[in-house]
């Protein structure tokens, strides 16, 4: 008798663990949660942002700062450069390809933004193509990606 009534209990357990795994709607339908819960699930697109350089360099007449990043297809690269004294900078970046994807003369202040193309690592050079004055520039050079994030209530 002992056997039939564990047994018993065992199987009214086992049904009540199945049938909470479903719920059931007002119109006697039942339907997964996981269903329920796409449902509420909304896509989101976001933008990461991380600043990869912020200095202040003192440059000689005719010398070359270089970064190199790697970079995928869609991130971007914000280079801003101002000029704090003396000579003025110049930049230009190069694709993993080889190709210029910017170049900026000298000038007292650059601010532009470039997306990659391709993957791969991108050079950044700013250079002082003054031949006798040296100067001093404040570099920042700040990466972005948009990516999507689900967002479910």
């Amino acid at each position: 008798m002992r056997r039939r009534t564990f047994a018993g209990a065992a199987g009214m357990v086992c049904t009540a663990a199945i049938s909470g795994c479903s719920s059931s709607r007002e119109d006697g339908s039942s339907s997964s949660s996981t269903t329920e819960q796409e449902e509420d699930c909304r896509t989101v697109e976001r933008t990461r942002e991380e600043n990869l350089v912020d200095e202040l360099e003192s440059v000689s007449a005719g010398s070359v700062l270089t970064w190199r990043f790697d970079l995928e297809k869609g991130q971007r690269l914000i280079i801003t450069a101002r000029l704090t004294e003396g000579a003025r900078p110049a930049v230009e970046v190069e694709s993993p390809s080889g190709a210029t994807v910017i170049d900026v003369g000298p000038t007292e202040r650059i601010q532009r933004t470039m997306t990659a193309r391709e993957d791969g690592r991108y050079y950044i050079v700013f250079e002082n193509e003054a031949l006798i004055t040296s100067g001093q520039w404040d570099i920042q050079i700040d990466w972005e990606t948009d990516y999507e994030d689900e967002i479910c209530n």
